[in-house]
């Protein structure tokens, strides 16, 4: 068999042969990402982290629950998280998304995406104790 099937880790470099410039580590299904794994993208260093997606993946996209970070430029805080549903690669279905601002400030939008968008928040969910 051929195929790269299983779990494993695979590491592009950019054009030195020696700095990271993406690793993946997760499942695979002929040669493509499929099941759950965790992406990342580095920037130009090849240490700091730039992006990073750890949840399901179909057929190479991320498709399924996840959780999507964007970093700030030391890598460790973050720029926005979400978390929620995506399909070929964009937010769709529910999810949350939340944006660090600069000020300090948190931006939260929880509720329905389509192609990436924000369309609608959440239907509010009452929850009714019983006697």
């Amino acid at each position: 068999n051929d195929h790269m099937c299983g779990k494993g880790i695979q590491t592009v470099f950019q054009e030195d042969g020696i700095t990271r410039n993406k690793q993946y580590n997760g499942h695979w299904k002929k040669y493509c990402r499929d099941g759950i794994g965790t992406q990342t993208v580095f920037h130009k260093d090849g240490i700091t982290r730039n992006k990073q997606y750890n949840g399901e993946w179909k057929n190479d996209n991320m498709c399924g629950k996840g959780i999507y970070t964007l970093f700030q430029k030391d890598g460790v805080r973050s720029r926005s998280i979400y978390e929620g549903m995506l399909l070929q690669n964009m937010r769709h279905g529910r999810g949350t998304s939340i944006e660090f601002k600069l000020d300090g400030s948190t931006q939260t939008r929880t509720g329905m995406w389509q192609n990436d968008k924000y369309i609608k928040p959440a239907d509010k969910v009452v929850t009714r104790m019983q006697p």
